[in-house]
């Protein structure tokens, strides 16, 4: 596999002269917004296929157009209609990474934004939140997305709605540019404790520090998640960002996978959504709390989340209760009964487990409460309708 490409010759009229290579195909990356890690995903699946890779950024659109390119594919991450504009005459399968709206007729590989929204809601639903927040997403598709299903989950699975934190007139792109005082006043109307979902992690991180010099405290007063775990940004606030992972590494090789599968004509070329799902939650500082407006069901979920070999009537033993009471507590009060929560919590930090790629499964069964690796491994299997190794595969391709 090459990651230049080689297969130019330049003639005195400056004219591109493209030679016909037999020993590996030309692939096309041509992207509107560029992450690393799709781009990785891509090239390794390429290093298998051996491919010839030229990524073009936006900021040579003017330069060299894929109108005037020859070879074999393309993979894109289409965010104008501009650019869209450039591939429609193209005769070479194509795929795509974006959700902005266009006519081509061309398979999308796109992020599972449903369950991303789902996740960040039962992440926060979890430990206890009933005061649900986001930014304004500006109409960005895949923002959008995030946010409406979101607000979906909070609604579908425990009656709860989310308010908008900012507005149109309220940029986010750098909110520490506003003065403090209109932030002080604006978050002053918080209802507390507040959970606050951005959309993508340098979103999270400056709320994170947008909430430390106004003086609320991180997570007990605010809890902030963020979307995509870019541990670059993540990691390197004083305050670690809780993040979800939506595996963007593994969405470029499945974009790549399917370009194979057109390419080597066992997929039509047609107009599709081929959803890729995301991880687990990273759980960092940001959200390690948990709260309630009842403090039973507080206490109740504090052990649920500390001693993962509890059942249900053992955290009824610790409380002091019955178990009916418990029952009857978490039926007015939360929106899972007491077994259903425990058996979520076990899976969600199940999942964070097996994304540590050298931990054992021995020892990942006795961190969420399983007297054997086999009895782990049933469970998961019966709540994902993956085995272990599958999801870890899926989660660390290199592990």
């Amino acid at each position: 596999m090459r990651l230049y490409f080689s297969s130019i010759k330049i003639n005195e009229s400056n004219d591109y002269i493209f030679e016909k290579m037999e020993r590996f195909k030309r692939i096309l990356l041509y992207f509107d917004w560029y992450d690393s890690r799709i781009h990785l995903g891509i090239v390794k699946v390429a290093r298998h296929f051996n491919w010839s890779l030229f990524c073009l950024s936006n900021s040579n659109h003017t330069k060299f157009g894929p109108a005037y390119w020859y070879g074999d594919g393309a993979i894109t991450l289409l965010g104008s209609e501009d650019s869209a504009e450039l591939f429609r005459h193209l005769s070479i399968p194509v795929v795509d990474l974006g959700l902005r709206k266009h006519d081509l007729n061309i398979p999308r590989v796109v992020v599972d934004n449903q369950e991303v929204g789902r996740l960040a809601a039962e992440h926060f639903l979890e430990r206890g939140f009933t005061n649900f927040y986001v930014p304004f997403h500006h109409d960005i598709p895949f923002y959008r997305e995030r946010y409406e299903a979101f607000r979906r989950a909070l609604k579908e699975l425990a009656g709860y709605d989310c308010a908008f934190i900012t507005d149109k007139e309220m940029d986010n792109r750098f909110l520490l540019s506003r003065p403090l005082a209109e932030w002080r006043a604006k978050l002053r109307r918080l209802r507390l404790p507040a959970a606050i979902y951005a959309y993508q992690d340098s979103l999270a991180a400056e709320w994170v520090e947008l909430c430390l010099f106004l003086g609320l405290r991180i997570p007990e007063e605010v809890a902030v998640l963020g979307t995509d775990n870019d541990r670059l940004i993540c990691e390197a606030l004083s305050c670690s960002v809780s993040s979800i992972e939506t595996d963007l590494e593994g969405l470029g090789r499945r974009s790549a996978e399917v370009l194979h599968e057109l390419l080597e004509g066992r997929r039509a070329l047609r107009q599709e959504f081929i959803l890729h799902p995301p991880g687990a939650v990273v759980s960092r500082e940001s959200t390690d709390t948990i709260t309630s407006p009842v403090p039973f069901i507080r206490d109740a979920l504090q052990l649920m989340h500390e001693d993962p070999w509890l059942n249900a009537a053992g955290v009824a033993n610790r409380l002091g209760v019955s178990q009916q009471t418990l029952q009857n507590m978490f039926r007015k009060h939360f929106f899972r009964s007491p077994a259903q929560t425990i058996r979520h919590i076990r899976l969600r930090r199940f999942k964070a487990l097996l994304m540590m790629p050298d931990l054992p499964l021995s020892v990942i069964a006795r961190r969420t409460g399983f007297s054997s690796v086999a009895a782990a491994y049933q469970f998961f299997k019966r709540e994902t309708g993956q085995t272990p190794a599958q999801f870890r595969q899926h989660s660390n391709p290199d592990g």
